[in-house]
């Protein structure tokens, strides 16, 4: 652990991210590498993010399928949750949260260009509400 860490609140792994020292990148575009007042560079707003592809590595490891098993279920699942948004049923996953669409009214909105005033209409979205169980599960290990 750097020696600054020791002295700051935050201790553990989100203190160790934030005080290493980040080499720049090669061929990262519009992303300059910035230096904060304590000389130590990093990245702005990179995005930390799990792909579809290893997910599916992940899932197909702890259960034991294969790959392409794994793939079909995950597909079969994104495509059923889809289905029953698209007919405006809710999908609720116990422990996990639940999908729903939402109805967002019609509304005024103004074209910053040209400052003309534009009519935008109503639309459903879908939306997604994490459980208690999943929120409480997040707060715990952040916190470790």
């Amino acid at each position: 652990m750097s020696p600054f860490a020791k002295n700051l609140p935050l201790q553990g792994r989100w203190a160790q991210l934030c005080l290493l020292r980040v080499k720049p990148i090669a061929g990262l575009k519009g992303r300059q590498n910035s230096t904060n007042s304590f000389g130590l560079s990093f990245i702005p707003h990179t995005p930390i993010f799990m792909t579809k592809v290893k997910l599916i590595e992940i899932i197909a490891r702890r259960t034991g399928l294969t790959k392409r098993e794994t793939e079909a279920a995950l597909s079969g699942f994104t495509e059923t949750v889809k289905e029953a948004l698209s007919e405006g049923e809710s999908v609720n996953i116990r422990g996990f949260g639940s999908f729903r669409v939402q109805e967002r009214s019609a509304r005024n909105a103004r074209n910053l260009a040209t400052g003309e005033i534009m009519r935008i209409k109503a639309k459903r979205v879908p939306t997604f509400k994490p459980s208690r169980e999943l929120k409480d599960h997040v707060l715990t290990r952040d916190s470790e």
